[in-house]
């Protein structure tokens, strides 16, 4: 499915050769990342040690409208990320808070509020039927803004080389530039290492992002983006990797 967006005010602040797609900022000085984000620092000094899980993740399957094991939003739910992006490489973190429900299109979807949204803007997630939806409002493609962008992150229930795409229109300057998103199910089910800590059940969900070749050849950035995704069973999101950025999980408090 194909969604058509308008540019609404191109902000003056970016460099010209500057480029932010779901969760990723590229610059010729440094590339930042998240799930719909750009990041910057914010009090690592103040953090506990790694992946110091507060609260021991339900093992059961239970979860509230809108949540599940691999999206386990439930309210008042904190999930802690350690960031190390740009050349020469800067480690930073940021929390999301899960601060309420949400009635979208007839969906529950639960909000998570970023404590630096610089880092990591808030966006809006939701699970139903197998799928993992999120829905960011208000970002940044080539320096200008995006007032809404839905995306499926994951879909738990289908097999491993399983795919599906996206897309959106974007429309600046009186030219509509078509961005792809292309999802594919790499790995399920193994244990990943994250921070000295196992996290079972994981699923790894690889994501290309792409814009035309002549569009990037002007912008003078790459046609292709891959980002990495993966979830673990009772967890969520546990680690992103994309180009010049590295996400990963430190610690986790999920309220039942």
């Amino acid at each position: 499915m194909t969604t058509s967006i308008t540019i609404i005010t191109p902000p003056n602040t970016w460099n010209s050769k500057c480029i932010c797609i779901f969760g990723h900022k590229f610059n010729n000085m440094k590339k930042i990342f998240f799930g719909v984000g750009i990041y910057t620092i914010i009090f690592a000094a103040c953090q506990k040690s790694n992946n110091e899980e507060i609260v021991p993740a339900p093992t059961n399957s239970q979860w509230p409208a809108g949540t599940s094991d691999y999206a386990p939003h439930t309210n008042g739910s904190t999930f802690t990320f350690e960031i190390v992006s740009g050349t020469p490489s800067v480690t930073d973190s940021f929390t999301y808070t899960v601060t309420k429900d949400t009635a979208i299109a007839g969906l529950t979807y639960r909000k998570l509020e970023s404590n630096k949204p610089a880092l990591g803007p808030t966006y809006y997630a939701n699970y139903n039927a197998g799928v993992i939806t999120n829905i960011t409002y208000g970002f940044t493609i080539q320096g200008f803004s995006i007032p809404e962008v839905k995306q499926t992150v994951l879909k738990d229930n289908v097999p491993v080389n399983n795919t599906w795409s996206e897309s959106i229109n974007v429309t600046a300057s009186g030219f509509t530039v078509p961005v792809s998103f292309n999802y594919t199910i790499m790995q399920k089910d193994f244990v990943k290492n994250i921070l000295s800590k196992d996290y079972t059940g994981t699923v790894h969900a690889k994501q290309v992002i792409g814009i035309p070749p002549l569009v990037a050849a002007g912008l003078g950035i790459p046609a292709t983006t891959q980002v990495d995704n993966y979830f673990a069973k009772g967890v969520g999101l546990v680690q992103k990797d994309g180009t010049g950025s590295n996400v990963k999980i430190k610690r986790y408090n999920i309220i039942r």
